[in-house]
């Protein structure tokens, strides 16, 4: 009997609260970033959508932090698509 393998697929858009989640960014520096006009995001009726492409694109476009800054640096592992973690260089 074959072993079945549940594949995850990416969101195509994600509300803000999602996009908040996934990204580790609060939702009033998310709303920040759309007043500007650095994320895109689209409306469906009365709710506010951000398209993977255009929340990836605005991480991107962010600025590195200095060498020596106080910031937040991430020191876990990443995730890969399956939500498991990876060892450092497995990529």
């Amino acid at each position: 009997m074959a072993k079945r393998t549940q594949r995850r697929t990416a969101r195509l858009a994600y509300s803000i609260i999602r996009l908040g989640r996934e990204s580790g960014i609060s939702r009033s520096m998310i709303y920040e970033e759309i007043a500007a006009g650095r994320l895109i995001t689209r409306k469906i009726g009365r709710r506010t959508i951000g398209r993977r492409a255009d929340a990836l694109a605005w991480l991107r476009s962010l600025p590195r932090p200095s060498p020596g800054n106080d910031e937040e640096v991430a020191d876990t592992a990443p995730e890969d698509c399956s939500g498991e973690r990876q060892e450092a260089g497995a990529r």
